[in-house]
């Protein structure tokens, strides 16, 4: 497979970031933030997630996979019916950078078809992996590529504590916080589990809630400019290899 790419050192930076930056959040004065989720719907954590946000009343938004959707249409529903966004995480999960044009077309349209008239044309790339070719596909897709500024790294075996500190060292106004209701590839199966996460979210929303407001990343788009960064990461095809899938578990 022949792979073109141009690293940020060839292009002026400025010039890849009017062109193919993602959005990593809002410029505002607002107290406002933008929790997200990744990887669901999941039967098992999904719902835990939406009873947490319910109970808080906070909005977010779900970074989806397609085939995730296919398998549980209810808890799309749900999510909608709740007043959360919907956005596109592409099908299967697969690094995007290491696709050609038209497999990673491929994952985009397969997603979008099977979540209208619901989703949002927002996309958040595996990983975080991009390329100026990915977004450039995402872009032709009529997406807009969304990342995040702050993460706890809950992919990893954190405590609630560690997540809690990971989150309130970054957040400020304007904010796109990355988290998972699920996780559909790890380094390790007890990885998965995401009651530290729940934990964590049950006291920030608690704490942050007089201080700020969430929102859905749709809504944060409204309240202020988009803060857009050039990504050039195509990850280490060993890691990828490395990790597992959920889907060769359930």
């Amino acid at each position: 497979m022949l792979n073109i790419t141009f690293k940020p050192t060839m292009l002026k930076k400025k010039i890849l970031t009017r062109l193919f930056g993602a959005i990593a959040g809002v410029r505002t004065t607002e107290p406002i933030i933008a929790f997200t989720f990744d990887d669901g719907p999941d039967p098992y954590d999904t719902p835990k997630v939406l009873d947490l946000l319910e109970h808080h009343g906070v909005k977010a938004t779900f970074f989806v996979l397609g085939i995730r959707v296919l398998q549980h249409p209810e808890l799309i529903e749900r999510i909608i019916q709740s007043g959360h966004a919907l956005g596109n995480h592409s099908w299967s999960h697969r690094s995007m950078p290491s696709l050609n044009s038209f497999k990673r077309l491929q994952e985009i349209k397969k997603t979008h078809n099977i979540l209208k008239p619901y989703g949002k044309k927002l996309l958040r790339p595996p990983f975080g992996h991009m390329d100026w070719p990915t977004c450039r596909d995402i872009l032709r897709c009529g997406y807009r590529p969304v990342t995040w500024n702050v993460t706890a790294f809950d992919w990893l075996d954190h405590s609630e504590k560690e997540i809690i500190s990971l989150i309130e060292s970054k957040l400020k106004p304007g904010s796109i916080v990355l988290l998972h209701d699920s996780l559909y590839t790890f380094e390790d199966v007890k990885y998965r589990n995401r009651k530290p996460l729940l934990s964590a979210l049950n006291h920030l929303f608690e704490k942050l809630r007089p201080q700020y407001s969430f929102v859905t990343v749709p809504e944060l788009l409204k309240r202020g400019r988009a803060i857009k960064r050039y990504q050039h990461n195509l990850g280490d095809p060993d890691w990828l290899k490395s990790r597992k899938w959920a889907s060769n578990i359930n």
